[in-house]
Parts: structure tokens; C-alpha cells; sequence
């Protein structure tokens, strides 16, 4: 069911007010109605919501037990190499996990019929690229890209 339904009929009279509430009461029960859907999106994450918790829960746990190991090192126990090593990695795949529920949690619940639009590859390549530069930073990281001039936008929902 849609509701995009509006009254065409304008003027200082009756019927125009009349008009003009009717169109203001459709767009706020299309509000009302995403909104609804939206709420039951994530009601019906509610009892699977604990294992979503607990999926998020068990690597945050392992992530800040991995921390306490590297913050635990002192000049007496130094923590050799491959340990270190071991370690972050162990944090880096543990947080990519919360990275990925989390995402598909934002997935599931995002309002359905958002906006799409061209949305340039050369644009959202830079941008991309301007983050991983600015996390980059003092790590001795060079990032270059190639991007043909000539690439088409694409139908995407822009970023915020």
C-alpha cells in the first residue's frame, strides 16, 4: 500500500485548508508507517537480539583480553615478536567480526525505499581511499589508486 496521494487544489478558501491538512496528515502516516516498520524490524530482534549480543559479546571479550596481554608487557616481560604479532591479528579478525554482524544489522533494519541516485565510483573510490589514508598515518602505509576518468556513475544509495 502506498501512500502518496495529495490533493492538487490550492486557495485561500475552505477546500484549499481542507487540501493542505489532507496532504500534510498523508505524509505524516507515511512517516508513522516507515517508522512502524522500522520498530517491528527491530522487535523482531528482540528475543534473537541476546544472540546478537552474545555474537558481539564473545570477540568484544576476546579483544580485551588480547589488550590486556600487549598492555601487560613491562621492560621485565617483554613480549616477543611472533606474539605480538599473533595477537593482533587475533584483535584485528575479532573486531572484523563485530564489524561484519554489526553491518548486517544496520542491513536489516535500514528503512526500506531509501533514496537512490548516480552516484559517482570515482567519488566514493576517493573518499574511501581519504579514510584509509587518515588511518594510515605514521605506519608507514602508501596508498595509490588508478581510476579511469571515464568510469559511469552508478544507481546507489549516496552516502550520508
Amino acid at each position: 500500500m502506498t501512500l502518496e496521494a495529495r490533493v492538487d487544489l490550492r486557495g485561500p478558501g475552505e477546500l484549499g485548508r481542507l487540501a493542505d491538512a489532507f496532504d500534510r496528515m498523508t505524509g505524516s502516516l507515511r512517516a508513522g508507517r516507515e517508522s512502524l516498520i522500522r520498530s517491528e524490524k527491530l522487535a523482531g530482534i528482540g528475543p534473537p537480539g541476546g544472540g546478537v549480543s552474545h555474537e558481539v559479546g564473545n570477540p568484544l571479550a576476546a579483544v580485551l583480553g588480547y589488550v590486556e596481554t600487549l598492555l601487560s608487557e613491562t621492560p621485565e616481560r617483554p613480549i616477543d615478536e611472533p606474539t605480538r604479532r599473533d595477537v593482533l591479528e587475533r584483535i584485528r579478525n575479532e573486531t572484523q567480526r563485530i564489524h561484519k554482524i554489526i553491518g548486517e544489522l544496520l542491513e536489516y533494519a535500514r528503512p526500506a525505499g531509501e533514496r537512490v541516485e548516480p552516484v559517482s565510483i570515482a567519488r566514493v573510490i576517493a573518499g574511501a581511499v581519504s579514510l584509509a589514508r587518515a588511518q594510515s598515518r605514521g605506519r608507514r602505509v602508501s596508498v595509490e589508486t588508478q581510476v579511469p576518468d571515464d568510469l559511469p556513475d552508478v544507481v546507489a544509495t549516496p552516502a550520508a
